[in-house]
């Protein structure tokens, strides 16, 4: 296929200019002869297709203007066209507009043409597609996002999700049962994670693990902040995360990347994409291994077991017609872990072969429909599963042999049709509606089995009247079929008072049900003894409990918790962006969230082996607010500084009205039991006042050499009640603040192959308090890629 370059050129300005001058040269020659088309695709510098870009073919004749949209592998086509002499204009968002002249019809050897669009530079180069659901702008938006792309992934070296967020502004990671992330001081189960724009199932204690993202197929990861419900529903209180996976291009490419390092990790990764006739295809294959580590030699079982996790995925592009476009996606991914462990019963000691299995797998079919050049819908289908199974047994005791066994098995179908009109610039309207069946079967759920449906319906308006101004509006109903109505409305605004600053204000309401574990878990683990049970099953739990002699003290009332009311939320934001030079953007985010009937795991009471009770409860009124301020500076090409920092403060508004009663007491230094004072409560636990960023990244395409070097700060967080009295009073609950230090650097030899090194953890910090930081991990690579 012949290729069609342009000049870089120096300004969206200029490229217009450019633009109308060739469409008045060619509208003089014009003349309408006979009728034939053309065809073709739009792709970035990289060769990659680029959706959704607007298309013009403009002619000399009065209403010879035709527009379309590229589809999702990037192509477009004009059909019955008269014939001429033309202009193909190309645009789309964070890129600069391409122009490129045509005659119809076209020669007989012509082939289908190729546009490349340039990206803008650091002041308006990202777009963003979740904070609205359709592609728009970051400098325009009203809502402030995130955008990781894939080659910042890459240059991180990252391999799974978790170590992606771990390293983004106002972001925290927190490990329990597997890496969630908390967002403005909410905990992981308030973010919503979604798959290319479909809900990932599979929550343990409230989060959805990140390990079992693998990046490697991904095209980018938004990340936008604040409540979403008006467009995603329950669960995105906090905010929203998307994983968007690489579309396929039309020139055929094939990578692969293998890596070994620290603890026998093994990561293994196999791209290929192309075209079969018009079928654009993609495959992804992914291996990731480790043996595993261990913080404490002193027990059998490690403190990470050695563990196998293998990941497909592919995606096709059928275009239809000039009309009709149609993707279809999957995703399969299983994890396997063996290890052993004893355990001590009485006076024996019992060898077990301890064993976890993995499996999470989606689908998902999407056709777009444009009924005209402003109106198009878009179905879609979606189904997902997610499943684990742990066993125990004994492979020398038979009275053993089958000690334990655990699954866990969710499933979710869902489908929405939606509808988006734009009858001018300024106005872009998307309307739709759909239905989701959800269900669980564990044995830790009591009953075994629950389902549950919810329908949505949900409008949207943005409004855009010049760059400058920008308002968008939303709200979402949903229905479920185990609480009552909801409804959630989002206002969002943009005001740029000067070229070179914007402020955005957002305003709304999200809500969260409580979930099938929150609700109905009965589970007690049978390796360290702790407890954990749902909300409904508690008071025959705790009866259970004191009958057979297992409670030493309580630590709270646990008297009218049987209901837990589904959480809301108001939440306002502020922003302001900066960029007073072209290599220089300045960021600050200021956010006030206030949540009533939070849901929390909290003790309830202390077992006579020492471990805990846990249920879930309604806090009255939780407040998480604070602000986030971010920099980035590239003060030459190929080198870039950016630097973040969040200050966060969290409280219950119920704790707080208890100490200033004196209703929660303390033992003193003095030994006397006397009341917590206000200016000792130190607000929710595992929230850090002070967290933040850094990141240095160099890139010289000359010689090929790309590094960078990275650090993040999470300052000292409540870890632990260890004076029992339910709140966070005490130095002694504090978890020191650290500061890790990670850096990559690769080196490309030729045009396909590129060697890399990575370092994470490069200081060593280890503390036994968090053993998912395993020490320095190093690691060494290769990457080919074939295009």
């Amino acid at each position: 296929m012949p290729v069609f370059s342009f000049r870089p050129k120096r300004s969206a300005v200029a490229t217009h200019l450019v633009g109308c001058l060739l469409l008045c040269l060619f509208g003089v020659q014009a003349a309408a002869q006979t009728t034939n088309g053309v065809r073709g695709v739009v792709v970035d510098e990289q060769g990659v297709p680029l959706p959704f870009c607007t298309v013009r073919l403009v002619g000399q004749q009065k209403g010879s203007d035709h527009h379309t949209t590229t589809t999702t592998n990037g192509e477009f086509a004009f059909a019955a066209v008269e014939a001429g002499g033309y202009v193909l204009l190309a645009t789309r968002v964070g890129f600069y507009p391409e122009t490129l002249s045509v005659t119809i019809p076209p020669p007989a050897t012509a082939q289908p043409v190729r546009i490349v669009l340039r990206e803008q530079s650091l002041a308006t180069s990202e777009v963003v597609v979740t904070a609205t659901r359709s592609v728009r702008e970051l400098s325009t938006s009203p809502t402030s996002a995130t955008v990781v792309t894939a080659r910042e992934m890459r240059s991180q070296g990252a391999r799974l999700l978790g170590e992606v967020l771990a390293e983004q502004p106002g972001l925290a990671i927190i490990n329990d049962h597997g890496q969630g992330v908390q967002m403005q001081g909410l905990d992981p189960a308030y973010t919503l994670i979604l798959i290319d724009g479909e809900p990932a199932v599979g929550r343990t204690s409230g989060a959805i693990d990140l390990d079992r993202f693998m990046v490697g197929d991904l095209e980018r990861v938004e990340i936008v902040k604040g409540p979403f419900s008006s467009l995603y529903g329950s669960e995105a209180l906090a905010g929203v995360i998307n994983l968007i996976s690489r579309k396929p291009g039309r020139v055929p490419q094939l990578s692969g990347v293998a890596e070994y390092g620290t603890n026998g990790r093994r990561n293994i990764t196999l791209n290929a994409e192309g075209k079969v006739g018009e079928v654009g295809l993609r495959f992804f294959g992914g291996y990731l291994g480790s043996d595993g580590y261990d913080l404490n030699p002193s027990t059998l079982s490690p403190t990470v077991a050695p563990f196998n996790n293998y990941s497909i995925s592919a995606l096709a592009a059928l275009p239809l017609s000039s009309a009709f476009d149609l993707s279809i996606s999957g995703k399969f991914s299983a994890e396997r872990s063996r290890s052993q462990a004893n355990l001590v019963f009485g006076t024996d000691t019992v060898l077990f072969d301890d064993r976890g299995d993995l499996e999470d797998f989606n689908v998902s079919g999407k056709i777009g429909y444009a009924v005209s050049s402003t109106v198009r819908l878009q179905g879609s289908v979606y189904a997902t599963r997610y499943a684990t199974e742990s066993t125990l047994t004994s492979p020398t005791d038979t009275a053993f042999a089958n000690y334990y066994r655990s699954i866990f098995d969710q499933g979710l179908t869902k489908g929405e049709l939606v509808g988006e009109w734009s009858p001018s610039e300024e106005h872009y309207l998307t309307v739709g509606g759909g239905a989701a069946a959800e269900s669980v079967e564990a044995e830790r759920v009591a009953g075994g089995t629950r389902t549950a449906t919810n329908i949505h319906l949900l409008a949207q308006h943005q409004w855009q009247p010049n760059a400058d101004f920008g308002l968008v509006a939303g709200l979402r109903f949903d229905s479920h079929s185990d609480y009552a109505a909801r409804l959630s409305p989002r206002l969002s605004l943009l005001y740029k008072p000067i070229d070179w600053g914007t402020i955005r204000l957002s305003a709304g309401s999200g809500f969260k049900a409580p979930t099938f574990q929150q609700l109905y878990l009965d589970f007690t683990n049978p390796a360290v003894g702790y407890s954990v049970f749902g909300a409904v099953g508690l008071l025959e739990a705790v009866e259970r409990l004191r009958d057979g002699g297992e409670i030493q003290r309580m630590l709270r009332d646990v008297e009218g918790n049987a209901v837990l009311r589904p959480e809301s939320s108001l939440s306002f934001g502020m922003g302001f962006q900066a960029v007073p030079h072209s290599a220089l953007r300045l960021t600050l985010d200021l956010f006030h969230n206030r949540i009533h009937d939070l849901i929390e795991a909290t003790a309830f009471a202390v077992k006579t082996n020492g471990q805990n009770a846990f249920s879930y409860f309604n806090l009255e009124q939780v407040v998480t607010q604070g602000a986030t301020a971010e920099a980035r500076w590239e003060p030459l090409p190929g080198l870039a500084l950016s630097a973040s920092y969040q200050l966060l403060d969290c409280f219950s508004v119920e704790e707080q009205e208890s100490i200033k009663r004196g209703e929660i007491q303390k033992v003193g230094s003095s030994g006397r039991i006397r009341a917590v004072q206000m200016v000792e409560y130190g607000g929710l636990f595992n929230r850090s006042p002070h967290s933040g960023t850094l990141r240095l990244s160099y890139n010289d395409t000359a010689t090929g050499i790309e590094a960078t070097f990275r650090g993040t700060l999470r300052g000292r967080y409540g870890y632990a009640d260890a004076n029992s009295n339910g709140v966070l009073d005490d130095d002694v609950e504090y978890h020191a603040g650290y500061t890790l230090w990670n850096c990559s650097v690769s080196k490309q030899f030729g045009q396909f192959l590129t060697l890399f090194a990575v370092a994470d953890n490069l200081l060593d910090f280890t503390d036994p308090q968090l053993p998912e930081l395993p020490g320095r991990l190093l690691g060494l690579g290769v990457r080919v890629e074939f295009r």
